[in-house]
């Protein structure tokens, strides 16, 4: 299976002088995330059998805040931006893109849609009347701060692969003799979640168990004096996913939660996209970020065809589909791009999916079981964020709390016989995946279960959503 390491786009776009893109930092940040959340390494899909409620075809609300940091007036984008950006999300979650034709006739039956509503929260957390949208200054020009240019310089005087960790570990005497210091120690992560608090020049998260918070901010590097696009964004997993423990996690890291994007690439027709224009111009960004904010994972797992993204309807990939040059390409010249044997058919690359590396005009899709694991996120770890969704409508009797007895209970349960439930699933505190039962008696057993305060997300027959909480003994 595929190894996932860092929720993280990265592309450096130099200036004409330099004529050269590096594409993904992700070699050498692998590092940084092991070094920052030891154990990270162990947090891999494996075939994890995903429950049935990921099918269930009720639209979930999802409630969003936009914070705008910026340092210039260029940086502060446009309330419109902001909404059409929510609006692509809404696309391509829900299969609504207009290029959802684009994809190839091998894909189409695999093609998945979300029924999922991203919009703009109306109450802030004090209840207060809100559009979504923050907008904040900030003395910093960057959230990424450091000599990305001399850096630059080791990796060509040294001849190392700047994407290949082992290349950079054999020639790390030379570069730490040109840089100075170990640049696998620089600390990116940190740097970025300074984006994340009013102490570091940021802006401090709203609820995060109750609304998806999204920073707009600069993630430029400075390159022999000019500001280039470094990062385009990241994102945190749900922590309490089945796939990713939480046990190991420092205590820290699900404070830092939500997403972060580059300015320049939010939303459709950014007047400041610049040298990103027709290649990341699409508000796609934002749309492979949440991916990973609901679970997902690159598609080529971060690996070579001996790993995988823990998705059964993808295919293997060896890599990305990030074209080199840095050109602006046709779809059509990666169709025949098929760089792993699959066991059955042997698919090409599925290089329109949106957690590809893929330019955004040839992005269009995401799988069914990609769309079933991020709707297990949505009604297990983040069920409060579609609470909140759910409440901030007329209709709040979608997600509804039930009593079941005994509670506390030792070792057996019986649910509510008013209506029938063909799918229970119980999280224990934490929100990590205990157990799932379908098509359950009314008498289910609890042995199981770990002992202290479970959540139980019961779906009946005809597609609601019923939580309880039950103490075991």
């Amino acid at each position: 299976m595929k190894k996932l390491y860092l929720f993280l786009i990265f592309l450096v776009v130099l200036t004409p002088a330099y004529n050269q893109i590096i594409k993904c930092g992700d070699a050498h940040t692998k590092h940084y995330l092991q070094t920052k959340y030891p154990g990270i390494e162990n947090f891999f899909a494996s075939n994890y059998k995903w429950p049935e409620n990921g099918r269930t075809t009720e639209t979930l609300r999802i409630p969003v805040v936009v914070h705008l940091i910026y340092n210039n007036s260029s940086e502060l984008l446009a309330e419109d931006i902001v909404r059409n950006q929510i609006e692509v999300l809404n696309q391509d979650y829900n299969r609504f893109n207009a290029d959802a034709s684009e994809t190839r006739e091998i894909f189409q039956e695999i093609a998945g849609k979300a029924n999922v509503e991203f919009f703009l929260a109306t109450k802030d957390p004090d209840g207060n009347a809100t559009n979504g949208i923050t907008k904040h200054f900030t003395e910093k020009t960057s959230f990424l701060d450091f000599d990305y240019a001399l850096f630059l310089q080791a990796i060509i005087t040294c001849g190392v692969d700047l994407n290949d960790p082992q290349s950079i570990a054999d020639n790390l005497d030379c570069i730490i003799s040109i840089y100075g210091s170990d640049p696998t120690q620089i600390d990116f992560i940190a740097q970025l979640d300074e984006v994340k608090s009013s102490d570091t020049g940021g802006v401090d998260p709203w609820d995060q168990s109750r609304y998806l918070n999204i920073w707009v901010c600069n993630l430029s590097v400075s390159v022999f004096g000019e500001q280039v696009p470094f990062l385009l964004g990241y994102a945190y997993p749900p922590v309490g996913a089945p796939n990713w423990p939480t046990e190991e996690f420092p205590e820290d890291y699900w404070t830092k939660d939500g997403v972060v994007i580059h300015y320049q690439v939010l939303g459709k027709d950014n007047p400041a996209i610049g040298s990103l224009q027709g290649i990341n111009d699409q508000g796609r960004t934002l749309t492979h970020e949440v991916g990973h904010y609901l679970g997902l994972r690159h598609i080529w797992g971060d690996g070579d065809c001996g790993l995988d993204d823990g998705i059964g309807d993808t295919p293997l990939m060896a890599n990305e589909s990030q074209d080199q040059s840095g050109s602006i390409i046709q779809c059509s010249s990666l169709f025949n791009k098929n760089t792993c044997v699959d066991e059955g058919t042997d698919y090409p690359d599925m290089i329109e999916n949106y957690m590809d590396y893929t330019q955004e005009s040839c992005q269009n899709m995401f799988s069914v079981e990609q769309v079933a694991l991020m709707r297990n996120m949505l009604m297990g770890p983040r069920l409060e964020l579609v609470e909140a969704g759910a409440s901030s409508t007329d209709d709040v009797s979608k997600i509804k709390h039930i009593t079941l007895l005994p509670n506390p209970a030792t070792t057996e349960i019986v649910v509510p016989s008013f209506t029938s439930f063909k799918l229970i699933v119980a999280y224990d505190i934490n929100g990590k995946f205990q157990k799932s039962w379908i098509n359950p008696e009314r008498k289910i057993e609890i042995t199981e279960l770990p002992k202290g305060i479970n959540i139980l997300h019961l779906t009946d027959v005809k597609g609601n959503l019923y939580t309880a909480r039950m103490i075991k003994m």
